[in-house]
């Protein structure tokens, strides 16, 4: 081999060495623009029972439905595990109707509450066992409605007793046995939702009776209440709220429309972030796995889903794929979110 294209083939290296570091560096002065991520949904198992409430434990989900026919009433289970995949479970056995319509949960199990023709209906899921059974429910009650899970094995609900309106209980052994009922400071059917930071610091949202908003709040686990009122005034609605000791997160509607909104003083006073819109008259879906990263859902013009992260101030809209119908209702545990439709499932990461 000559010398000459020794060299030739030397200088044709340096030269493609210098083209591919020129491309490196030019690369890293334009930083790509990262794709948004697409959530898939998937078909819940049994298409003939609607899906009505969802929850998130550390590691799983779980959606529950219930329906009745001509022949039975009928409910179903379905879970998420650490694999992603859902698979049906076993749920209780149904003598009459049964409406579940919402959940908490905490490291393992998730308590899911409704009501039946004889009154309270509370239902467990233990990730352990992949099993839901029926549990034990506070004395004289007509039906739940929230829970709001602060601790293992703690959790607090508002269920409606015949003649003395809403009534707060707590549970410290996962729904084995209540304590007495206290009567809330105000009447009515019209709890909207309950969010508990701590044994001794809960909020509950009601509508007030000028179709506005009250919030009560206790400080000594329900002992005493007080209604907070001095900036929630003009608000319409405060929907499900997701509280850390006295700081919570929330979706408020207001006359400009619906905005996220967050209070450090348990209810005291209140900062309006994000704004969105949604379908007239209908309500978005909202769950928190921290105070800073959410996911809210809903529907954009009354049939289109409709599904949004909202991460250290920013919310950012998700595409949807395989989603035919609008979210009701989301979910979220320490590592992954949930959403269910009518008939469809779907996940997110924390």
């Amino acid at each position: 081999m000559s010398r000459e294209s020794a060299n030739v083939r030397s200088w044709a290296r340096v030269a493609v060495a210098s083209t591919i570091a020129a491309l490196i560096l030019a690369s890293c002065g334009t930083p790509a623009v990262a794709p948004t991520p697409l959530v898939s949904g998937v078909p819940s198992t049994s298409i003939s029972v609607p899906l009505t409430s969802v929850g998130c434990t550390t590691n799983t989900c779980v959606a529950i439905g219930t329906s009745i026919t001509d022949v039975a009433s009928i409910s179903v289970g379905e879970v998420r595990g650490a694999s992603g995949g859902w698979k049906v479970i076993d749920t209780p056995m149904l003598t009459s109707t049964v409406n579940i319509q919402g959940s908490s949960c905490w490291t393992d199990t998730c308590l899911f509450v409704g009501q039946d023709s004889s009154g309270d209906v509370i239902w467990r899921y233990e990730a352990s066992t992949d099993s839901v059974s029926q549990v034990n429910t506070p004395t004289g009650g007509i039906a739940v409605d929230a829970v709001s899970c602060y601790a293992p094995l703690s959790c607090a609900t508002i269920d409606d007793a015949t003649g003395s309106g809403p009534r707060f209980e707590t549970t410290s052994d996962g729904g084995d046995t209540w304590s007495t009922p206290v009567a809330l400071p105000q009447t009515g059917d019209n709890v909207r939702s309950l969010a508990c930071g701590s044994s001794l610091d809960c909020i509950v949202v009601t509508a007030s009776s000028n179709d506005a908003v009250d919030i009560y709040a206790t400080i000594d686990g329900g002992a005493t209440w007080t209604l907070r009122t001095s900036s929630t005034a003009t608000w319409e609605t405060l929907t499900p709220l997701t509280c850390r000791k006295l700081v919570c997160v929330g979706l408020a509607e207001l006359q400009t429309g619906w905005h996220i909104v967050r209070t450090a003083a348990l209810g005291r006073t209140w900062s309006v972030k994000s704004a969105f819109s949604v379908a007239v008259n209908t309500a978005p879906t909202f769950a928190c796995a921290t105070l800073t990263h959410c996911v809210v859902g809903g529907t954009k013009d009354g049939s289109t889903p409709w599904l949004a992260t909202y991460t250290n101030g920013a919310l950012k809209t998700r595409k949807l794929k395989y989603v035919p119908s609008p979210i009701l209702q989301l979910a979220c545990g320490p590592k992954v979110c949930a959403g269910i439709g009518v008939t469809t499932l779907l996940t997110l990461s924390s």
